[in-house]
């Protein structure tokens, strides 16, 4: 966890996200936050009932395909020799996938909603 935790510090630090003298405050909530995860997935111990595993699985196809298209297209952009005037970094294809999973979990989480109160 100590390895998670000096990986974000060394990424917000190089980004200028935060100062120095702000890196105890920082650890300090990076180790609450990882607490907090601990105790509710060790405390939830509730199982997925057959509808909602049916519309997880229509989620995840969904989701699957997007992430193909997603990461075919960056591919394309990345190795293409038509895209050479674009040069793009390590951390700006870092930060792409990064907003990648952002987008795909956004997405999860409101085609659930949105299949679960239509009752697909």
């Amino acid at each position: 966890m100590l390895e998670i935790q000096l990986t974000i510090m060394a990424a917000l630090s190089k980004y200028n996200f935060i100062r120095d003298d702000f890196s105890p405050i920082i650890q300090l909530i990076c180790y609450i936050g990882m607490l907090t995860v601990i105790i509710l997935g060790l405390k939830q111990k509730e199982s997925a009932d057959e509808y909602a595993r049916l519309i997880l699985g229509k989620i995840d196809s969904i989701c699957i395909t997007f992430i193909m298209i997603i990461l075919m297209i960056l591919a394309a952009f990345i190795g293409g020799p038509m895209f050479k005037k674009y040069s793009m970094t390590r951390d700006d294809i870092s930060m792409l996938l990064c907003l990648i999973l952002v987008i795909i979990t956004t997405l999860k989480a409101f085609l659930f909603l949105l299949y679960n109160r239509r009752g697909i």
